[in-house]
């Protein structure tokens, strides 16, 4: 779990041994037009689905993953004999959880901008990327890892995750079977057996697989999947935290039961992030204008927004709990924590139970 302040680590970055003299004069103005080129592509990529992101939070994930881009560009091997680069000391080594930065970076950073509630809607961004997770350059449908590359982003940008106290974000990359390839070109051959065709899933088609997606983690049990990953399904997917939270709690408790004690956690998280801004706005209005400084109260006074003259916007209203544009939360529902039991039970207790069972007797029994 890292803070990621993209002015700092850019600057960081700039001056670090890792960027040459001469791409210190252009590396600034190559990073923020890739990365408002990113936001551009994702805005397009999403411009028919219903659930629009704001851009704040668009472009605080489009600079992390040029960040992640930059490293792993500086450590990747560039053939199969080749040694992984390394990184200098004084370059940061943030991920694979990125958090937003806090009032307390605003508050002690030279221009580190005004003390608005838009920070507080930024959710956390989860990267599951090799440079983190080199393990995973296996392809789901063969099983190889000896013929797959890794190629770019996910073109439609972040995934949504459902958490504990709040909404999270994740991004992946894409991996490329380069064998897988070369079978869907001759679907004919693999069917008479002349290809891996026989060693490969039947039931996964295409070559190219992005490690957000559930194609991807098909074949993973959930014990092998590497901590920090989330758990990805079909129609959503899960932190870490909440899945392991769900499968522990469920058989004791009922869907609609956890389902309401999360949106209680996640209210009591909202309200804690609309304190948090009430109070970072006070602590700055007393340090710079003690005058006329504005207290709590005023917020629910219904003194919020309009302009301060001479100083950063006024107190303004924090967004609703449901705002698309905004805070935009939405905690699990217990039909989908039913799914997540029944998919949880079917992959591992079932098989566990059956081999239990056969132990017992001293039998072998039949199972689907």
């Amino acid at each position: 779990m890292s803070v990621f302040e993209p002015k700092t680590v850019l600057t960081l970055l700039k001056h670090s041994t890792a960027v040459s003299p001469l791409e210190k004069n252009t590396f600034e103005k190559k990073w923020r037009a890739s990365v408002e080129k990113r936001v551009s592509t994702w805005n397009e990529a999403r411009s028919h689905m219903n659930n629009p992101h704001p851009q704040f939070q668009l472009q605080w994930e489009s600079e992390i993953v040029e960040y992640v881009q930059f490293l792993w560009e500086k450590t990747r091997t560039r053939s199969k004999k080749g040694e992984p680069g390394k990184l200098g000391v004084n370059v940061p080594l943030l991920g694979p959880r990125f958090m937003p930065p806090s009032y307390l970076h605003i508050q002690k950073r030279s221009g580190g901008g005004a003390v608005e509630p838009r920070i507080q809607y930024l959710k956390p961004l989860n990267i599951v990327h090799p440079f983190y997770y080199p393990q995973l350059a296996w392809c789901p449908r063969c099983g190889s890892n000896k013929d797959t590359t890794w190629e770019g982003w996910t073109s439609k940008g972040p995934r949504e995750l459902h958490g504990i106290f709040c909404e999270e974000m994740a991004l992946s990359a894409q991996l490329r079977c380069n064998r897988c390839k070369e079978t869907s070109k001759s679907k004919l051959k693999a069917r008479n057996g002349t290809t891996h065709s026989s060693d490969s899933d039947s039931s996964i088609e295409g070559y190219c697989f992005t490690t957000t997606s559930t194609v991807y983690w098909k074949s993973w049990e959930h014990w092998r999947i590497p901590w920090g990953i989330p758990i990805f399904f079909y129609w959503c997917a899960l932190t870490r935290d909440l899945f392991d939270l769900l499968i522990e709690l469920r058989p004791s408790s009922t869907s609609a039961g956890l389902e309401e004690r999360i949106r209680q956690l996640h209210l009591f998280e909202y309200k804690r992030r609309m304190l948090e801004y009430l109070e970072a706005y006070s602590t700055y209005e007393s340090l710079n204008s003690s005058a006329n400084s504005l207290t709590l109260g005023h917020y629910f006074n219904g003194a919020a927004g309009g302009m301060t003259a001479g100083r950063q916007p006024g107190l303004q209203l924090f967004s609703e709990p449901d705002d698309q544009l905004g805070y935009d939360n939405k905690s699990i529902s217990h039909e989908i924590i039913t799914e997540v039991f029944v998919d949880f039970t079917t992959h591992t207790r079932q098989k566990e139970s059956a081999l239990y069972l056969k132990s017992l007797s001293g039998k072998y029994y039949k199972t689907k």
